[in-house]
Order: C-alpha cells, then structure tokens, then sequence
C-alpha cells in the first residue's frame, strides 16, 4: 500500500517544521496575530504532512482519503492568512464577527464538500491515478466549487500580499527586514499557486506542498531571528508616530534613516533628507558623542526671533556584540518649563518692586568675587546705599510715593552703572553695589558721583515732586580680609559714619 517516495521527504520535514512552530506558537498566544499565524501553521502542516501520505502510496482509494485529510487544511489556509494579514498589518478593526463567519462558513463548505465527493461533482470528478512522472499522483476533474474555492484561494493571496507590500513601502527602514520576511513567505505561495493552476505539464503534481514547505522555512527563520510576531512592526511605527516626542534615528554613519512628524516640524526635515549626514544640524551634531550607553543633552536653538530649548536623549542601537549599529534620538521641547524655570529663578533672586537682584543673589556673588579676587589677585569694591529720611518720606507721601523712590533710585543706579557691576536691594531702603575690578579711589569717585546726581533728581509722585538724598558707606577688597562679612561689615560702618555726619555723604572705610 504505502512505498518509499525520496519526493515526499521535503514535504514530510517542513510538515513537522511547520507543525513545531504551530504548537510552539500556540503556548505563548497573547494575541490575534498570535493566534492566526498558529492556526495558519497548523493547517498548512495538515496540508502537507497528510499530501507526503498522499504520494507516498499508490492505492487510489488510499489517496482519496488522504486528499480528503488535506483539504482539513487546504480549505482553512486562506481563511487565517487573509486575518493574520488584515491583523499583523493593523487592520485587526476590519475583522468584525460579519466577516470571521463568512470566511469560517465559505472554508467549512469546502471540507464538507470534499468529504462528501462520492455523492456530487462539485470539487473533483473522475479521480484516477496518472503514473507518467516520477510516482503516481492524483487527476481528476475540477467542479464548479473547486473554481470558487480557487477564486477564494487566489484573492486571499493577492489581497494578504498587497497589504504586506503597503506595509513594507510606508514602514521605517528599521523595522523592514521583519516585513521584508512576511512579504516572502506571501509571496512564495502566490506564485505556487498561479504555476499549479497554469500546469504547464501533463503530469499534475500538487506543487503547493513544496511552495508552502519553502515559505515554511522563511517564516521560521522570521519567527526565530526576527521575532516579527512578538516584535511588531506596525505597533511600533504606530507609536513612532503617535509620540509626542520627536524621534530621529541614525544609522552607524550618523546618516538620517527615519523620523517622525513631530521631528520633521522641530527640524524642518522630510523625505529629501532622508540619508544625509547629522551634521547638516550642527545643534544635535554637537551633542551626540561616540558611547555605547545612553545619554541626554539639553540644547538651546537660539535664533534672531526666538529661543527653543530641547532635551536630546541619545540612545545606542547595538545588535548582539557586533557594536553601536545606530542612535535614536527622541527629542523633547522643553521650551515652556525653561521659561517657568527662568521665572522661578527670577522670582527667587530678583527684588519685586525694583526689578534689581535681592540680596540672595548679592550675597552670592560677592562670595564668588571675593574667591575670584583671592585667586587671581584681584582688586574690588562695594558700595552701600541707605535712602535718607525713608520713614518721614513714607510718613508725608505715603507708601506708595516710598516705593516710587525706591524705584528712581534703582533706575538711576542701573543707568550709572557698568554691565559688570552688581546693584541690590538687600532690603527696606538699603542698597548694595558691586563693582569688580574697581580700586577704593575708583569706588569713592563712583559712590560721590551716584550720591550728588540722586540728590539732584526729585521724584514725581502723584503729582507732587520728592527730592531724596543718600548716605554711601564704601569699602575695598584686601587679601586680609576673612571672608565677604568683614568686607560687608566695613561698608557698613563707613555708611553709618555718613549719617552721624548729617547724612547725605560718601565715607569709605578699607
């Protein structure tokens, strides 16, 4: 009954491949596409493990019952590749329940169809054996159903594939070789397909099994060295997308491979740069550096109109132990929080009224002047500023008027004084200067030249003018001096000797 067919080895062997990676796939289902592409395994191992029995015997009655085992698979192998294609390439929202048992009930009537040949015509008529090729094998003639079920067949290829190659053209170059994989296991039964039903010889050998066996091992490769069923392509360029974040990846070279709308709006990017250098922006080619971990960077764009900030984080695609294959860069701009950061910063150093540095700020600066000073042997001075007479000036005007002085006193400081000079309001009526790189003769001058311009500038203050004075107390820095208290703590003494001397005076004190 059954013989030696060295033919059918191929299709045993990919039989129980296919069959391994159907049961493999069946313990770790976690979703459709899962599912689907273990079905369609399953069937197609049905398909040819039954047709290795098939030709592996020469009884005809024999054969009849295997091609009726087949055709469990072959009728259901359709059906699960058009839902594994409409799945995996996103479009698992079109595989509503209407269409699930349509193409269940069309596959079901094939099989009920093909176990009940002794009774119609509508799959295979006359079944007889044809013994001119190498072994025997089946021949009959085709019913109307059988042409449906191959109308069926040929459109689940086309539409399967065609969806297939769509993915394949709008996908990331990255993801490509997963899907380059699914494009060849779809297209090697196609073209299976169409040779058979061309039969371009007499003897009319099923040569599916061999398609199927051959396409068998491209998706077992795809299954083990890309794992394009737990690594999803279209999920992840759905995500690559729908990021808020910009996203560039670069191949080994630095060169632009992909990216995502959110990059191409922060970087003016689009297809035509797609394989130029990084360094045709020098902002992010600054930033990247040759390291195997991951990094970030933040980046300032400053333009005539405008500043944008960027937080860059570089990460390093590596693959196995072969090195850094390329970088993703996901890009986020955090303009808006530097602004807020700017402004909190600005609220923690800066006087409300004046606008001037608060005395935080001073104090800080001074100690880093003082160290500077120490360092590299430098020379600087402080003045300090108490507004005459404030109290009776609140008392007489109101508070308001006392905070209008307050303001013209800033104003006339900032106008008087170099960009490298540090004005404070250290609190109440009280001021700090600091000028770096200014001897005690140089900050007298200064302080005298402040003082009597002051007094020569009243205040408009509803409607009514204010004339103020100051009194300055001035002191210098020397290598004798501690820390900035003592520098601070001789300004103040000179300043209170300028009001026991009837105020409106300059005294210095080194």
């Amino acid at each position: 009954m059954y013989y030696y067919n060295p033919y059918a080895i191929p299709t045993m062997l990919t039989g129980i491949l296919i069959l391994a990676i159907a049961i493999y796939n069946f313990r770790f289902i976690k979703s459709e596409r899962t599912l689907y592409f273990s079905l369609l395994a399953l069937c197609s191992a049905i398909y040819s493990l039954a047709y290795t029995m098939e030709i592996s015997t020469n009884d005809l009655a024999v054969m009849l019952l295997w091609l009726r085992i087949e055709y469990i698979g072959i009728a259901f192998i359709p059906t699960f590749f058009i839902l594994f294609a409409l799945v995996y390439t996103g479009r698992a929202g079109k595989v509503g329940p209407l269409l699930k048992a349509v193409l269940y009930l069309f596959s079901l009537i094939t099989v009920i169809l093909v176990f009940t040949l002794d009774h119609h015509n509508l799959m295979h008529q006359a079944p007889a054996l044809n013994t001119e090729g190498p072994f025997p094998v089946l021949n009959f003639e085709r019913g109307a159903w059988y042409w449906f079920h191959s109308l069926y067949v040929f459109g689940a290829l086309i539409i399967s594939t065609t969806l297939f190659f769509v993915m394949w053209l709008t996908s990331s170059p990255v993801y490509r070789k997963q899907i380059t994989v699914v494009l060849l296991g779809s297209l090697i039964p196609s073209a299976g397909y169409v040779f058979y039903q061309l039969r371009p010889f007499a003897w009319e050998m099923d040569v599916m099994p061999f398609f199927i066996s051959l396409s068998a091992i491209i998706l077992f490769i795809g299954v083990v060295r890309y794992r394009f069923l737990d690594l999803i392509p279209f999920a992840r360029a759905r995500l690559f997308e729908e990021l808020l974040d910009g996203v560039v990846i670069l191949d080994a070279d630095l060169r632009l491979v992909d990216y995502n709308a959110v990059a191409a709006k922060m970087l003016d990017l689009s297809k035509h740069t797609i394989g130029k250098p990084m360094t045709e922006w020098k902002i992010l080619a600054k930033a990247i550096k040759p390291s195997t971990r991951k990094y970030h960077r933040e980046i300032r764009d400053k333009t005539a109109d405008r500043s944008q900030w960027y937080r860059c984080e570089f990460i390093p695609l590596a693959e196995g132990k072969e090195g850094t294959e390329g970088r993703i860069i996901i890009i986020r701009d955090i303009t808006e929080n530097k602004i807020a950061e700017e402004k909190l910063n600005t609220l923690a150093t800066t006087d409300f009224l004046t606008g001037l540095w608060n005395r935080r700020y001073f104090m800080q600066f001074a100690e880093n002047e003082m160290k500077r000073a120490r360092r590299h042997d430098l020379t600087f001075s402080l003045l300090m500023i108490d507004i005459d007479r404030f109290k009776t000036i609140n008392d007489n005007y109101g508070h308001s008027a006392g905070d209008q002085v307050l303001i013209e006193l800033a104003n006339i400081l900032k106008n008087r004084l170099r960009e490298v000079d540090i004005v404070a309001r250290l609190g109440g009526e009280e001021f700090g200067v600091l000028l770096p790189k200014t001897e005690a003769s140089g900050a007298y001058k200064l302080a005298e030249d402040i003082r009597q311009g002051i007094a020569a500038t009243p205040v408009q203050a509803d409607g009514k003018e204010i004339s103020f004075t100051v009194s300055i107390g001035v002191s210098a820095f020397s290598q004798e001096l501690s820390d900035i208290d003592g520098m601070l703590k001789n300004a103040d003494q000179a300043l209170y000797q300028s009001k026991d001397q009837g105020r409106n005076r300059t005294n210095i004190k080194i």
